[in-house]
């Protein structure tokens, strides 16, 4: 059963790698490397589709948010 958006609640919207890239201006390899189980950010698998939830993008964009005076990351492993 499919439910309705209430007025309380937006819909849930997931977007394609190729949107989801293009927000957070990925290359698709790169995207690819950073998605679950190779990477820590989250997606829904739609039979072979990937999508992407726009609030897990945002919350893995500020996790990876770099404050002034840290030391830079350490490198995703591929």
């Amino acid at each position: 059963m499919i439910h309705s958006a209430t007025a309380d609640a937006p819909p849930r919207m997931l977007l394609s790698a190729a949107d989801a890239r293009k927000a957070l201006g990925l290359s698709e390899r790169t995207l690819r490397n950073l998605t679950v189980p190779h990477g820590p950010i989250p997606a829904v698998r739609v039979g072979r589709l990937v999508k992407y939830r726009p609030e897990a993008l945002a919350a893995w964009a500020d996790s990876a948010e770099q404050q002034p005076g840290e030391e830079e990351p350490a490198p995703v492993a591929a």
